[in-house]
């Protein structure tokens, strides 16, 4: 297993890449370190524009909504 660091800066170099990463970060949301779980949910409000909390359901429910 990776360690949560590789994890975390793994998470800000995804959130600089484009939207297609969006899934994994909101997977992301859900890991068991916080520093992971922060730096996915930054990523997100930068890629999207969106002030949604850390609750990956509300971001799973936006994501399918773009995807229609």
């Amino acid at each position: 297993m990776a360690r949560p660091d590789f994890r975390s800066q793994a998470a800000e170099r995804l959130a600089s890449e484009r939207d297609e990463y969006t899934p994994a970060l909101i997977d992301l949301l859900g890991h068991t370190d916080r520093t992971v779980r922060d730096n996915a949910l930054w990523g997100l409000r930068r890629i999207c524009g969106l002030p949604f909390p850390n609750a990956p359901g509300r971001w799973i429910a936006w994501l399918e909504a773009e995807e229609r």
